[in-house]
């Protein structure tokens, strides 16, 4: 909030779980192996032992199981359990593999929970990260000096864009389809009650106990997070949920941020080729 108060940078060193909002990834390698989105997946109690012989038992937000459910449910409202499943069918080393090229630096634990986003990130290795989906399977370096000019306006040091491509353009779109739902009638729903109309997708994200909120989120042109919490983690409020809190505020941002913007053609075309 100010440097003055502290000059821990929080968006390049805060190292913080980003629960649901790490899902996609999960989702990523399930559609490059060949899954549906409207494929099913159980949604009911699921035992894991762990190594050591610890016993774990993920639970859905709200504790409730419904059976059954595809795919694209189990990810625009964010379930647990069949993300947990599902990670395990494809294999969490790919999962992790896949986050690493994305951009994630940070080391991933080899861990079933990693699939619900117990692994630590910071906000900017996320949002670079997110750079595959919005990109199309291209993946962006983040810079924080585009170039140096001197006084007369001469470029005089560049740093050009590093982009590489990772993901199957295909799986990308896939991703973005569906994370389109999550904000249009999923967990994200708060950007749109926030009075952003226009083309968006992204993923919410909470941690246990209520101490971190996430909200991941892009647009044609713009790659943006909100992340909330405290630097001692603890309860941010009373049932503070990524949806209730970061997503609102996404909202409220981008609505700002292209105002005076007309959006990218290239995602509009391809929702329409591809409806």
């Amino acid at each position: 909030r100010d440097f003055l108060q502290s000059r821990f940078d929080r968006a390049t060193r805060a190292l913080r779980q980003p629960g649901s909002a790490f899902k996609p990834f999960v989702f990523a390698v399930a559609l490059r192996e060949g899954y549906a989105p409207s494929q099913h997946i159980a949604d009911t109690p699921l035992r894991m032992e762990l190594p050591g012989g610890e016993v774990w038992e993920p639970r859905n937000f709200g504790g409730e199981f419904e059976g059954d459910v595809s795919l694209r449910e189990a990810l625009v409202r964010s379930k647990n359990v069949p993300t947990v499943r599902l990670a395990a069918a494809v294999g969490i080393p790919d999962v992790i593999r896949r986050a690493r090229r994305a951009g994630i630096r940070s080391p991933i634990p080899d861990l079933p929970s990693v699939a619900i986003g117990t692994g630590n990130v910071t906000p900017v290795d996320l949002t670079a990260a997110y750079t595959v989906f919005a990109g199309m399977g291209e993946a962006s370096t983040p810079r924080g000096v585009t170039r140096v000019e001197d006084a007369d306006g001469n470029v005089v040091w560049d740093n050009d864009a590093e982009v590489r491509q990772v993901l199957d353009p295909a799986v990308a779109y896939l991703v973005t389809n569906l994370l389109t739902d999550a904000v249009n009638k999923g967990t994200g729903s708060g950007v749109r009650r926030a009075g952003y109309s226009g083309p968006a997708a992204g993923k919410t994200g909470t941690t246990s106990g209520g101490a971190d909120a996430w909200f991941v989120g892009y647009t044609p042109d713009v790659v943006g997070t909100v992340w909330m919490g405290f630097d001692n983690p603890k309860p941010i409020l009373r049932d503070a949920t990524g949806g209730r809190l970061a997503a609102p505020v996404w909202g409220r941002i981008m609505r700002r941020v292209t105002r005076n913007r007309t959006p990218s053609h290239a995602w509009i075309a391809q929702q329409q080729i591809h409806h």
